[in-house]
């Protein structure tokens, strides 16, 4: 699953700072995948909390001292609400502030202290998600990335990060449907057989009737029962097996 990198400042200038250091980051930080929202003012980004789901693999970097209706203490009370394990780390300009951070029982995983210039900011920021980075399973290597499927009368070989999701095909025997970023295919075997023979370490089978990639899932709605992929692609998916996902994420 893509990680989502949130940035929240009220000192634009600073932001925009953060977000061109995350963007020359990128090569730094492969393999692993990230997603930068920012550009929410408070009011909005509370609201992101209260209707969307916050996964484990979030990232926020919080201005502690915003001057708005709610501080970076105060929204970082909303988010441990919302998940326990997501990172929060503290941008802030006076380093005593951390001892009422502690005192909330906030158990932000970082502080980084704001710098007057970009490369003092881009090493302490850079440090930091390095240190992040190996705790992604993603990165840590050597590990299968290819898998054969049979359809027709060939085995083909599929990259795993190709593979959004496998499906029983009711009326098909033998045959599941596989859906890739940029096609479909009939394939041969069944969904049970598949559960045991595929091992990639975000493929989640604790579904029925289908296996899914969840390395390129961006988003999950239980209100609409959606999951969306990372080319858009929508699945259809009652509340009990998405909750089920979530578990397995």
């Amino acid at each position: 699953m893509v990680t989502r990198i949130f940035i929240l400042d009220d000192n634009l200038v600073f932001e925009k700072m953060l977000v061109e250091i995350l963007e020359e980051s990128r090569i730094l930080l492969s393999p692993w995948k990230f997603e930068i929202v920012q550009g929410l003012n408070v009011i909005q980004f509370v609201e992101f909390i209260k209707n969307n789901e916050i996964y484990s693999s979030d990232i926020f970097f919080l201005d502690i001292d915003l001057n708005a209706y709610y501080s970076g203490i105060e929204l970082g009370e909303m988010l441990r609400e919302k998940n326990e394990k997501c990172e929060i780390v503290y941008l802030t300009s006076h380093p005593n502030k951390a001892i009422t951070v502690i005192n909330r029982k906030i158990t932000p995983s970082g502080y980084l202290i704001k710098e007057f210039t970009y490369e003092k900011n881009k090493k302490s920021i850079q440090s930091y998600l390095l240190k992040e980075k190996e705790n992604y399973p993603v990165q840590h290597a050597t590990k299968k990335r290819w898998t054969t499927v049979r359809y027709g009368n060939s085995d083909h070989y599929i990259h795993y990060d190709e593979i959004l999701y496998l499906m029983s095909m009711p009326g098909y025997k033998n045959k599941i449907g596989l859906v890739l970023k940029d096609e479909e295919i009939l394939v041969n075997g069944t969904i049970k057989k598949y559960k045991k023979s595929l091992e990639y370490e975000y493929l989640c089978k604790d579904l029925k009737a289908y296996i899914i990639n969840t390395e390129n899932i961006t988003s999950i709605s239980r209100v609409n029962e959606i999951v969306t992929f990372a080319n858009r692609e929508q699945l259809e998916m009652g509340k009990r097996s998405i909750d089920k996902l979530k578990n397995f994420m």
